[in-house]
Formats: C-alpha cells, sequence, structure tokens
C-alpha cells in the first residue's frame, strides 16, 4: 500500500521522482507477467491517489507545487497507460498461444471442450471491457481461427514457435487493415474531451491513437504554434473557447483528412456548431442520469 506523500515531498520531489523511475525500469522488464503488470498499475493508481489526497489537505499550494504536481500527475497518467498496455497484449498473447496450441495438439475430448469455452470466455470479456488495438484484435481473430479449426475438427499443421512470431504476423496484417474511420471517431472523442476540459482522458484518447496518428496530429499543431504536450498537462493552458477553438479545428481537420484524403481545417463556424452539439449531448446525459 502507498504511503501519504507528504508536502515536503511536493516540493522536494525527490521522492515522487524516484518512485516513478522505479515503475518506469520495471516497465522496461519484456517478461513482466500479467499479475506483476496489474500489480504494477494498482501501484500507479495509489500513488496518484496519494498525491491527490495530500494536495488537498496542502494550504496554501505555491505555483511550483501545483506545476510540478501536474507534471508527476501526466508522468502517471502515461505510465498507467503504457502499463495497461502491456497488461492487454501479455493477455492477448496467452490467449492466443493457448489456442494455438490446443488446435496443433487437436484432442477433442471434455478437457479440450472446457478449455475452449474458457478461452470464448476471455475473449468475449476483452472485447466488453477493453479497447483493443488492431494489433490486438488481429491476434484475438488469429485466435478466433483456431479455436474455429478445433470445432471443426481441422488439425493445423505449422505453428509459430514464439509469442513474437505471432504478433509479426498480426502486425504484417494489421498493416493492411487500419480502421481510418475509427481513428476518425477516436479524435472527435479527443476534441470533446478537450472541451469538457478532461485532461486526464483526453491523455488517454491521445496515446491510444496509433504512433502514425499521433505524430501527424503533433505535426499539425506544432504548425498552429500549439503544444500538445502543455495542453494536456495544465488546465490553464486552454481556459477559453478562443484558445480551445483553434485546437479543435486542427483536430477535427485531421479527423475528416483520414477520410476524405485531404486536410482542411472546419471555420469557426462550423466549430461552434460542433461545439453546441456537444454542450446539448452533455446536457442530455446529465438529464438522463438525474
Amino acid at each position: 500500500m502507498n504511503k501519504i506523500i507528504s508536502f515536503s515531498s511536493f516540493a522536494q520531489t525527490d521522492l515522487i521522482l524516484e518512485k516513478i523511475s522505479l515503475i518506469k525500469k520495471e516497465l522496461s522488464n519484456e517478461k513482466l507477467s500479467c499479475k506483476k503488470l496489474g500489480d504494477i498499475e494498482e501501484e500507479i493508481q495509489g500513488l496518484s491517489l496519494s498525491m491527490c489526497n495530500s494536495l488537498k489537505t496542502t494550504s496554501p499550494i505555491s505555483k511550483n507545487i501545483l506545476v510540478t504536481f501536474e507534471e508527476n500527475q501526466l508522468e502517471l497518467s502515461s505510465l498507467k497507460f503504457k502499463c495497461h498496455s502491456l497488461f492487454l497484449d501479455k493477455k492477448v498473447d496467452e490467449i492466443t498461444l493457448k489456442a494455438q496450441k490446443l488446435a496443433y495438439d487437436f484432442k477433442q475430448n471434455k478437457s479440450t471442450t472446457k478449455k475452449i469455452c474458457g478461452l470464448k470466455k476471455s475473449i468475449t470479456s476483452l472485447h466488453l471491457d477493453e479497447a483493443l488495438s488492431l494489433e490486438n484484435r488481429q491476434m484475438i481473430n488469429l485466435a478466433k481461427k483456431f479455436i474455429k479449426a478445433l470445432e471443426s475438427e481441422k488439425k493445423i499443421i505449422s505453428i509459430c514457435s514464439s509469442t513474437k512470431e505471432l504478433r509479426e504476423q498480426a502486425k504484417q496484417i494489421s498493416s493492411e487493415l487500419i480502421d481510418y474511420s475509427e481513428i476518425s471517431m477516436d479524435l472527435y472523442d479527443l476534441a470533446g474531451l478537450l472541451y469538457e476540459k478532461n485532461f486526464k482522458e483526453a491523455t488517454f484518447c491521445y496515446y491510444s491513437l496509433p504512433q502514425e496518428s499521433q505524430k501527424r496530429l503533433k505535426t499539425l499543431l506544432s504548425e498552429e504554434g500549439i503544444s500538445i504536450e502543455e495542453s494536456f498537462s495544465s488546465e490553464k493552458a486552454i481556459l477559453s473557447i478562443e484558445k480551445l477553438t483553434p485546437m479543435l479545428q486542427v483536430i477535427i481537420g485531421y479527423s475528416h483528412e483520414l477520410i476524405e484524403g485531404s486536410f482542411q481545417k472546419p471555420t469557426r463556424s462550423e466549430i461552434r456548431l460542433f461545439l453546441k452539439d456537444l454542450k446539448e449531448l452533455s446536457s442530455d446525459k446529465k438529464i438522463a442520469n438525474f
């Protein structure tokens, strides 16, 4: 369990930076199990909560303390995303390898049937609970193919000797099946989160985009003099609609580029309509949850 971080720790930052450094070192180990990754994710959540609780009881709060707090929280959000991504990768690898082994061994009995049911349950749970990356969805499709081969009593004649080989196969297939429409919708979600000033979820949304999409969006924003890291790190970076609008113009313009093939920023009038729709949607949600 994480101890409460004291006010003096915020001022010096040594303890926080040390914990973050240790977490980074742990996540660099490729042999971490799903259980260990789960433990690390809980540790990150605990550290983040501990910092929040300590800040709430601290008075007065200097500007330097607040800036340091926000920077460390952003770092922890990034680490949490990385940790959960690694956890999902491991889980998907585990399911796919088990399905492949069952299909290769090809033994139809009660034990096999039970294992197939377990794999199907795990796959369904992942689909319901997680937003899987394209590569992981392809890995799951491979697992489904192995299960289908088993149920059709067709033994597979070759087998990948490692997870790496399966991943390479998934990457090759997924590179040909990029779902631009889904990325486009994710960008709309990102715009909505920024409008709602939900910077923590916006950070997750941004880092869940494919690497190429992150780079492209970052480039487009930098051309407008906007730093996406600064925008996420502090609510003060976007206080007014006037400052938010140029950012939304780029994000939505890029969203349209993915579908239409060319980048064109929407006008400020179009952004105002977009924000109006978001406001109405937000109001509908509040009424529905009343």
